[in-house]
């Protein structure tokens, strides 16, 4: 009832209480025959059991998933069992057998801190819920842990607790320097280099678990660090590999005719001139706020690497998803809006994060920062008695104060109104009406009364020739008319035919071929509901549409109506008669008559385009 619509509950586990976790003891040889091993694996501290498994990681001392007799595993009942003369008295289980995963060839490894004989439900805090929220494109502050805990934070009247980010002393000096060349697309740029990273470091289980819940794929710490601290602050990080690339200097430039550059996922790209990049002295390494490149991704054997995030204009990542079609989590966070406040925050997270899983010696924090190209919040005027007429309640002065101080950054008051500026990830707050709107939703709609009485002048004064779009319905209805209900976007091939000296105004990224202008005549949209009909064999059409046009003059709301056919259904009372001028010449004065003018119309000849003489 806020704006974020749980769209499913789903449980994160499908394992039951009988899988634990193992440790194993000893492994003997396989048979000549066979790849098989028989395992003495432990599952509490004066308890070991036979299990037989081939999984090439299998291994002394290792600590892995063991589902006992009668654990459903995979849809399938474990029992013990016979195999190849070796009795098993459970399974050794991999991750996508248990549903964390898609490594079915290894087994799915522990930590060596885990206790033995524990559920693993309990272990890896699975007895949980996964929330699916359906956000609407003006919630981007909500991609986030954070964003989703300031709104729950909202609902409880409580603060939301942030995880604390230490502020990381340099360890060395080593830098990058980096020029932008357009700071329009890209007004902040944040790096810092880390060298001496242990390339044998593995993504703890725990991260390793929350990476999962969210749909994201493990791949290696460093990737794996980034990723989740964009899920956890919103803001989207990459990492290079410093010792592939030219670190002499970085650019955030367009791109140039004829370059190229091959993406993580292995597609190469033929670069669209104007295209956002970050680059080397080399060329493109990445496709700035979208996808790094292959040649500079992060390697098992990376040592040293150069953590970037940056603020783009989601302008510039809405060109790039446009032209190349590629939608990453990074761009559909950019492309929506990210806090431009939050980049130093996220490399002091990851930083964090990146020395205490993986090690290594973390130099200075750069930010590049051009705040003339950002934009900032402004400070908006909201009365009071402008929220209570708009939400149509006597809504007290004390709630609505406590609503905005909880949504905005900074409110003011003079006693009776507030002056109130909004928080950098609300890109949506800037007007007075976007403050009710944000006092209706956290007062609860539900507790602002249904209203059937109005006070004087909330209607407008009318002319009483002004006709309501409801009373040409009604007439129109009465005449046997059907209502179209169309795009606004049409053929610009049939548009011409009615408006062949018109310059409609072409969509950039039409939804289809044949819808590519603005329709500057209701005709051409009743034109292509009638050949719809027609093609289905339908003896009598007759369609109105109330809709805009749009035109170089501007954009007007215009009636438009077409009939076809038999005036009448086929029947044995009334002879069958085809609809002429006449007809509807009758339908234009039966509208007329609404105006409640009393002079008659003139009807008079006239060559109109598209129209047969």
């Amino acid at each position: 009832m806020i704006g974020l619509e749980v769209d499913s509950v789903d449980p994160v586990s499908k394992c039951d209480d009988q899988i634990v976790v193992g440790e194993i003891v000893s492994v003997s040889e396989p048979k000549a025959d066979s790849s098989l091993s028989l395992c003495e694996v432990a599952i509490s501290d004066n308890q070991q059991i036979p299990v037989v498994c081939g999984a090439p990681n299998v291994r002394s001392g290792g600590k892995f998933p063991v589902a006992l007799p009668g654990s459903i595993v995979d849809g399938n009942q474990v029992q013990v069992s016979k195999i190849k003369s070796m009795e098993s008295h459970g399974m050794l289980c991999s991750a996508a057998e248990l549903g964390f995963g898609d490594s079915q060839d290894k087994l799915m490894e522990l930590d060596d801190e885990a206790p033995i004989g524990e559920s693993l439900n309990q272990y890896l805090e699975r007895d949980d819920f996964i929330l699916n929220l359906e956000l609407t494109p003006n919630r981007a502050d909500c991609l986030s842990i954070r964003g989703v805990a300031r709104e729950v934070a909202l609902l409880v009247e409580s603060e939301p607790s942030h995880q604390p980010v230490p502020n990381i002393e340099p360890q060395s000096e080593r830098q990058i320097p980096v020029s932008v060349n357009d700071p329009t697309d890209c007004p902040v740029f944040c790096r810092r280099v880390i060298e001496n990273i242990r390339p044998d470091a593995k993504t703890p289980d725990w991260m390793r678990e929350r990476l999962e819940r969210v749909g994201l794929r493990c791949i290696h710490p460093i990737v794996d660090i980034t990723n989740y601290v964009m899920m956890e602050l919103g803001q989207p990080m990459h990492a290079f590999d410093i010792e592939v690339i030219d670190a002499s200097e970085i650019f955030v430039r367009s791109s140039k005719i004829g370059e190229k550059l091959t993406l993580l996922d292995g597609d190469q790209l033929a670069l669209i001139e104007g295209t956002l990049l970050i680059a080397d002295c080399k060329g493109p390494i990445a496709l700035a706020g979208v996808m790094g490149g292959e040649a500079s991704g992060i390697r098992e054997q990376t040592t040293n690497i150069m953590l970037e995030a940056a603020f783009f204009s989601p302008d510039a990542i809405r060109r790039s998803v446009s032209k190349y079609k590629i939608l990453t989590d990074a761009s559909h966070r950019f492309e929506r809006g990210v806090d431009p406040t939050g980049q130093r925050v996220a490399i002091e997270r990851a930083t964090d994060l990146i020395l205490s899983i993986a090690g290594g010696t973390a130099g200075i924090t750069q930010e590049y920062r051009d705040d003339s190209h950002i934009e900032m919040r402004k400070t908006c005027t909201v009365r009071l008695n402008r929220v209570q007429r708009v939400l149509g309640t006597d809504i007290q002065h004390k709630t609505v104060e406590q609503i905005l101080q909880a949504v905005n950054r900074v409110v003011e008051s003079d006693g009776e109104n507030w002056f109130v500026t909004s928080p950098s990830h609300r890109f949506d707050l800037n007007e007075e009406h976007d403050q009710i709107e944000e006092v209706a939703r956290i007062y609860g709609y539900d507790n602002i009364p249904s209203c059937t009485s109005f006070e004087p002048g909330f209607y407008r004064n009318l002319s009483e020739q002004t006709v309501a779009p409801s009373s040409i319905r009604e007439v129109l209805h009465a005449q046997g008319y059907y209502e179209a209900i169309t795009y606004s976007f049409v053929s610009q091939e049939i548009d011409n035919k009615f408006n062949p000296n018109s310059e409609p105004y072409v969509l950039a990224n039409p939804i289809a071929d044949n819808l590519s202008v603005m329709r500057s005549s209701l005709w051409s949209s009743l034109i292509g509901s009638f050949l719809e009909n027609y093609r289905r064999s339908q003896e009598s059409i007759n369609l109105y549409e109330i809709g805009r046009v749009f035109t170089s003059q501007g954009e007007n709301m215009m009636l438009g109506g077409l009939r076809y056919g038999n005036i009448f259904p086929t029947q044995w009372g009334t002879r069958v008669r085809a609809v002429d001028f006449f007809d509807m010449k009758g339908d234009l004065e039966r509208l007329y008559e609404l105006t409640g003018k009393n002079q008659t119309l003139d009807f008079s000849s006239e060559p109109i385009a598209g129209l047969h003489p």
